[in-house]
């Protein structure tokens, strides 16, 4: 799962760290959860 979650605001830059089995899963729950309560950010990865 999920290992950590860094937010900064400043940035504008939220940081998932997580196991490589689960990423694509947790990106993936990720990506809707933050489409539909800030449609206007864009998710990428790094």
């Amino acid at each position: 799962g999920v290992k950590n979650v860094t937010s900064n605001f400043f940035t504008e830059k939220m940081v998932i760290e997580a196991d490589d089995v689960f990423m694509a899963e947790i990106e993936e729950e990720a990506a809707k959860i933050i489409k539909k309560n800030e449609p206007q950010v864009v998710f990428e990865e790094v």
